[in-house]
């Protein structure tokens, strides 16, 4: 996958200067709409894994999670409008919406179909805390709102549109994670007590050894994940593992890196938080961890079988091309 890796550099490289711009240069409308393009099947992930790396703001999950062509032709000139999910755990009709901030959204409401609606900010306390201006936590004003594809046709879409979230979702808490465990290394090799860099202490390397080990499980699952078709054909099954194991690795390096830098972590100019709000955000919608790994671990119980998402040889083939 040395194109995926390549695009990625490139997108963070865009990101970091035109966020605005980084869709457009990139041609991701293009490739992501020419059903024989090579590119199209990991190339939005890649762009999510920078976002989340570079901590910018885009409506890029939605352009992913929507790529359906009977639903591009229903949101034709929409598509920059945030996707709206729903926070089930949070409080009774309170949506994420991802993206630029917004008084219009695209979400999905059963037995109703695909909406654009208009919505607020939600007034609440909790919902504040978690709510930066990549991810904000919102109300909608009415349920009504413009329909664009009626339920008939959304509800046979709506499997491959959640594994899509679950991967791009998955993408950029990696892209997070990344971000997090090198402002760590490089915070550690600075900083000196003792006539030494901290990060030479023994307890140190451990911290970072252990967030390096989770961010490399995660990121190799997800290197197979992109080696399937997971934008035309995306496996359910397996986004949720993905998803649940980028919610609890990223949870995870959340916290070690946050041992690693210490105080600094909590100051305004450090990105810390941000990094970590958005992993929060993200690990919210679709399925916590928590939550996918209790269905999983249901679904196998009942059955007596756990399911073979793929084979050894399948994986190492997949791990042989990066």
């Amino acid at each position: 996958m040395n194109d995926y890796v390549a695009f990625v550099e490139v997108a963070r490289s865009i990101l970091s200067e035109r966020p605005e711009q980084a869709f457009t240069e990139l041609g991701l409308d293009e490739v992501l709409g020419d059903p024989h393009s090579p590119e199209a099947e990991f190339a939005g992930y890649a762009f999510l894994e920078a976002q989340g790396f570079t901590g910018a703001t885009t409506s890029t999950l939605s352009r992913v999670a929507l790529n359906e062509p009977v639903i591009q032709d229903a949101i034709d000139g929409l598509g920059t409008l945030p996707l709206a999910l729903l926070l089930g755990d949070v409080g009774p009709s309170l949506w994420m919406a991802f993206g630029p901030p917004s008084n219009e959204v695209i979400v999905d409401i059963p037995e109703c179909g695909l909406v654009k609606a208009t919505c607020s900010l939600a007034p609440d306390v909790r919902s504040a805390l978690i709510s930066d201006s990549y991810a904000h936590v919102v109300q909608l004003d009415s349920t009504a709102g413009s329909v664009l594809l009626p339920e008939l046709q959304m509800k046979p879409l709506r499997p491959a549109i959640t594994a899509r979230i679950r991967f791009g979702a998955a993408a950029e808490m990696l892209g997070a994670c990344d971000r997090m465990l090198e402002d760590a290394v490089m915070y550690t090799q600075a900083r000196s007590q003792f006539g030494k860099t901290i990060a030479s202490f023994q307890s140190m390397r451990d911290i970072l050894a252990w967030a390096s080990t989770e961010r490399h499980q995660l990121r190799e699952l997800l290197s197979f994940c992109w080696s399937l078709q997971p934008l035309r054909l995306p496996d359910g099954e397996i986004a949720a593992v993905a998803k649940a194991l980028a919610g609890t690795c990223g949870l995870r390096i959340a916290q070690l890196t946050l041992q690693a830098t210490g105080a600094i972590a909590f100051t305004a100019p450090h990105g810390h938080a941000g990094h970590n709000r958005r992993i929060l955000a993200l690990n919210a919608v679709g399925g916590s961890s928590a939550e996918l790994q209790r269905e999983i671990g249901a679904a196998a119980r009942q059955s007596g079988v756990v399911p073979a998402l793929f084979s050894l040889d399948e994986l190492a083939t997949s791990l042989g091309e990066t």
